[in-house]
């Protein structure tokens, strides 16, 4: 178990939120200096409960890499056939050391990974429901503002929706994966119209 020092710039800016300050470093001085705005607002949350940004935030990583465990232990299950459960990739998620490293380090890295998993396995089942995409594309409209590197992942995403249901006639196939492109277009207009409106700028910069 650690503490990353990068860690303490989110911490820094939940406090300064919580106090009325806004999302600064310093106050009065509005620079987007964190690249994991999500992560950061719900170390914000906890922080307006009581609870400390160092226990809150690897609590958090935590209990994101035991979901992320579950969810991928989940999917094996339902892939494998009776007697053959084998969950490599959530074995391999559990015991591995950099996974629990980072869910205790501090940072986003943990929630970062759950969400896109989450989001890259709906949006990759063959003949999801559009219910089901809709969710994926929350999940990574999420994923988006907790990293910035998030829309990489969206856009494997949204191939991916379009190649899995190939046998498809091409309306459908559209329809679906409007489903998932609707949330992702909505959270990423929103994101950066916030980022515009409070630092001025897309892109996060030096504190």
């Amino acid at each position: 178990a650690w503490l990353s020092d990068d860690s303490f710039i989110s911490f820094r800016y939940a406090d300064h939120l919580v106090r009325g300050h806004g999302l600064v470093y310093n106050v009065g001085e509005r620079v987007e200096g964190y690249t994991n705005l999500l992560w950061t607002l719900l170390l914000a949350g906890a922080l307006r409960l009581g609870v400390p940004p160092e226990v809150s935030a690897p609590v958090l990583g935590i209990a994101a890499w035991l979901a992320l465990v579950g969810i991928l232990g989940w999917r094996s299950w339902r892939r494998d056939r009776p007697g053959l459960f084998f969950p490599l990739a959530a074995a391999l998620v559990l015991l591995l050391e950099d996974f629990q490293v980072w869910a205790t380090g501090g940072l986003e890295t943990s929630l970062f990974t759950l969400l896109v998993t989450a989001g890259l396995l709906l949006a990759s089942r063959p003949g999801a429901r559009p219910r089901q995409l809709m969710l994926a594309g929350v999940l990574l409209v999420a994923a988006v503002g907790t990293r910035p590197d998030g829309v990489i992942f969206a856009a494997v995403a949204l191939a991916g929706a379009w190649f899995v249901n190939n046998a498809m006639y091409p309306r459908e196939r559209l329809a679906l994966t409007a489903a998932l492109a609707v949330p992702l277009a909505l959270g990423g207009a929103a994101l950066a119209a916030f980022k515009l409106a409070y630092y001025g700028d897309l892109f996060p910069t030096a504190v």
